[in-house]
């Protein structure tokens, strides 16, 4: 076990938590913030336990550089069954990722294996996509405490499971076969300093088996050839005011749908 009140990893850097490994970030807020223009990698080792990252206070990640690293890797070591980075915290602890509202600041970008199990600010960039993508694919869960932001959720060639609440102004795509299944309540807004959305791209899906409400637009886009991304609604929804946007793919329902916003589109299909 490593604890520490904050992590500076370069661009050049990377930090390993093996399988049976706990990495403990103390601090609050920007106080104890972690700059991490390198890598944090969750890999699997010879331990008997997932490979952890546990908050002990609010803590801050954010990154200086504008490189295309993307810092925060659940390995595709731990695609295999019951095997993920975690990421928890203790009571009242929130994990933030990027500085809410700052333009400027490069964008934490976090893909892979991960099983999130503390209350998260999200205003960077969560993508359920493995490394290596011709081989695996990856998951992404959502668990327990709520979670906020103004930061991309997005799935390419995996699953993003939504099984705790969600509310602020983000941005949802699932992109290349990848599947967002909302099995808890969502509440997504225009807002500033970005405008939340819900994209299904290409082949990508999305799954609404929960509340879903907000003033944020859906739009199922085409993004190539042979394109049929899906948005499902199997489940009641009736706080929706954003517009829908029909350019390709199928738009589904089971239960029925109530919305102040507009249906547009010169594609796809409505079932």
């Amino acid at each position: 076990k490593i604890e520490i009140d904050g992590l500076s990893a370069s661009a050049f850097g990377t930090l390993i938590i093996p399988k049976g490994s706990t990495l403990t970030l103390h601090g609050s807020g920007s106080t104890n913030a972690s700059v991490v223009d390198g890598i944090i990698r969750f890999e699997t080792g010879s331990g008997t336990t997932v490979p952890e990252l546990y908050v002990a206070g609010n803590h801050l990640i954010k990154k200086t550089t504008s490189s295309s690293i993307l810092n925060i890797i659940g390995a595709d070591s731990l695609h295999a069954a019951n095997e993920y980075g975690l990421i928890r915290g203790a009571q009242n602890a929130k994990l933030t990722l990027n500085t809410r509202g700052a333009a400027s600041e490069p964008r934490i970008g976090m893909l892979g294996n991960f099983r999130i199990d503390v209350a998260m600010e999200n205003n960077g960039d969560v993508n359920a996509h493995p490394e290596d993508a011709a081989n695996y694919t990856a998951k992404i869960q959502l668990v327990n405490e709520a979670k906020l932001g103004t930061g991309l959720w997005k799935a390419t060639n995996g699953e993003l499971i939504v099984d705790a609440p969600v509310s602020d102004h983000g941005r949802w795509v699932a992109g290349t076969a990848g599947t967002i299944t909302i099995n808890a309540a969502v509440s997504n807004d225009i807002g500033i300093p970005v405008s939340g959305f819900f994209e299904a791209v290409y082949t990508g899906k999305i799954i609404v088996k929960a509340a879903v409400s907000g003033s944020a637009p859906w739009t199922l886009k085409p993004d190539g050839d042979n394109a049929d991304p899906l948005v499902h609604f199997d489940y009641p929804c009736t706080a929706l005011s954003g517009n829908v946007f029909i350019h390709a793919g199928t738009l589904r329902f089971d239960d029925p749908f109530c919305t102040s916003g507009e249906f547009d589109g010169d594609g796809g299909r409505i079932v």
